[in-house]
């Protein structure tokens, strides 16, 4: 098992709650390009502020 520390700036949690960011790292189908541009398409439509998130694999 594969596990991760999510580190990211309020810009991303203003657009994600809790249950979607579990959703988006725990699903079954994990795809990093995916979810990088998940968050990026979200932050970008919605976000003024700045945005940065790191997916470390430990």
């Amino acid at each position: 098992m594969r596990r991760y520390v999510f580190l990211c700036t309020d810009g991303v949690l203003k657009n994600y709650n809790d249950a979607e960011i579990m959703s988006l790292l725990t699903d079954g189908a994990f795809d990093f390009e995916s979810i990088c541009k998940s968050f990026e398409n979200t932050s970008r439509a919605l976000s003024k502020d700045n945005s940065t998130a790191i997916l470390i694999e430990v």
